[in-house]
């Protein structure tokens, strides 16, 4: 009997009322059910933390409900393959939607899905290493419009100086959300890179960069003035404006369940929702 954990976004009322069906489609095609303690009393159950859903509870897949912030936000403290339930208005992470939940937890069930591999960062600030993040380390000034001063490093050698408002570092995943946004290139998910992208530069025609994905990047920050750096959206790390950042390859991608092989359909299709 498989074990599939499930997380929640317990904020989102249409994700607290698909809740109930999800769970009740779970146990009724054989699976025991590990609820998030954050969600688990919405229900009347127990709970576990997801730090705990593989090493305690030993899940074979988790169950994401919600959009994109939700697989982000478990992401951060899970690395069990993940199977992305859509309630939200942006979901390029997620490929099942409720109403097609059961169809596509049977096709899971029966093998007839893949294991879509997506590549994660390691971010080290002053060589301790944090975990991984899977679209962007973004650092960014801890003052509202103060312009800041980089130096980026590529396996040793200086790459570049620059002055902006920060800095977005990001995978071909993470090119499609805040990267895109602020101007960059839209990555193709099998390239194997990473994205460096000065935000808001004092030269206007300073260009990101695109890096191979073995090799290190070290950013450092000149005149030591206070920044931020956030991970994936979901953790803010206070710098003082002395420490050295390293981003590598993270050796723990991200793992998603599919069925759909076309990478730029799921893209599509996510915007298309998004636009409605």
């Amino acid at each position: 009997m498989k074990k599939i954990g499930v997380s929640a976004n317990p904020t989102s009322e249409n994700c607290r009322e698909a809740l109930g069906g999800i769970v009740q489609t779970i146990e009724e095609q054989g699976c025991e059910v590990l609820l998030e303690e954050e969600i688990a009393h919405l229900l009347g159950k127990d709970g576990i933390s997801l730090q705990n859903m593989e090493s305690e509870g030993g899940i074979d897949i988790l169950v994401t409900v919600g959009g994109d912030g939700t697989v982000l936000r478990a992401l951060r403290h899970c690395n069990a393959t993940i199977l992305g339930v859509h309630i939200g208005r942006v979901g390029f992470l997620n490929e099942v939607t409720p109403e097609k939940f059961k169809e596509d937890l049977q096709k899971v069930l029966a093998g007839e899905c893949f294991i879509d591999l997506h590549t994660r960062i390691q971010m080290c600030i002053d060589g301790e290493p944090l975990r991984p993040v899977l679209n962007e380390v973004v650092i960014h000034s801890a003052q509202a419009v103060k312009i800041r001063e980089f130096e980026l490093y590529l396996d040793g050698n200086k790459l570049d100086h620059f002055r902006s408002d920060g800095v977005i570092v990001a995978t071909p995943t993470g090119s499609t959300g805040y990267a895109l946004s602020a101007g960059g290139p839209l990555l193709d998910p099998k390239l194997e890179g990473m994205l460096v992208l000065p935000l808001a530069p004092f030269r206007i025609a300073k260009r990101p960069n695109v890096v191979p994905l073995d090799s290190v990047i070290k950013l450092k920050m000149v005149k030591n003035r206070p920044c931020i750096a956030n991970l994936d959206g979901q953790e803010e790390i206070e710098l003082k404006g002395t420490e050295t950042m390293e981003f590598t390859r993270s050796d723990s991608p991200a793992k998603f369940l599919r069925f759909e092989s076309n990478p730029y359909r799921a893209r599509q299709r996510a915007f298309e929702h998004s636009m409605q």
